[in-house]
């Protein structure tokens, strides 16, 4: 998945580094976690996770994203932040 302009904007950070920032809302991603019957490996799952968790979170109106779960089945949920005002 690849990042639009706004989302390229979008950080992935940590818990502690958004406690100043406004909370915009959660959004979950979903990509596929098999090719066929082959696992796909983590990593890549993640990066396209991310990437569609920043290109909705810049819709949404935020600049920063914090994994809220753990990645299952491929589908993560992401809270959204807007820290630059």
């Amino acid at each position: 998945m690849k990042l639009t302009p706004a989302g390229e904007v979008v950080r992935v950070a940590k818990e502690n580094e958004v406690a100043g920032c406004e909370t915009k809302g959660r959004t979950h991603a979903q990509t596929t976690d098999r090719v066929l019957i082959f696992a796909r490996r983590d990593p890549t799952i993640q990066n396209e996770l991310e990437s569609l968790a920043r290109n909705e979170a810049a819709l949404m109106g935020g600049d920063a994203i914090v994994p809220a779960s753990a990645i299952e089945r491929g589908r993560q949920t992401f809270d959204v932040y807007l820290c630059a005002k």
